[in-house]
Parts: C-alpha cells; structure tokens; sequence
C-alpha cells in the first residue's frame, strides 16, 4: 500500500452530486473507513490470524505440563 493523495469526483460539471450519500470528501472518507474492515481480503486474514493463534493455545492445553516462562536472570550474592 503507498501513501499519498487520491482525486476523486464528487460533483458533474453542472454541480450536481455524483453520489447523493456522499457529500464531502470528509464523508468519503468515513465511508471507506467503514468499509474496509468488511473487505473480503481483510476477513479472510483475521480469520487466518484466529486460527493461528487458536492452534498453539490448543496443544498447549491437551500437554500436562505446564513449563515455567519469565525473565530469568542470576541473582546477586
């Protein structure tokens, strides 16, 4: 994805509005922030992300042992 400007068409030539729900380019944007996290590429990828993370927390919890996790460190004498 690049960063940048995008020009967009909001009014004909004779004034009037391409699309009469959107009449700003304030309110083009809102309307895409509401529409992109419901793009089907983007579902797809959180779904992906769910089920990765879900895997290891399954094994994880079938294993008996619990190992022990943290900072460990030498302890001054």
């Amino acid at each position: 994805m690049q960063v940048g400007r995008g020009r967009v068409q909001l009014k004909r030539e004779d004034g009037t509005l391409l699309n009469p729900a959107i009449t700003s380019r304030k309110h083009l944007q809102q309307k895409i922030a509401e529409l992109v996290p419901r793009h089907p590429e983007r579902v797809k990828k959180q779904e992906a992300q769910k089920a990765k993370k879900q895997e290891p927390q399954a094994t994880t919890s079938t294993s008996g042992t619990s190992s022990k996790s943290g900072k460990g460190g030498k302890k001054k004498r």
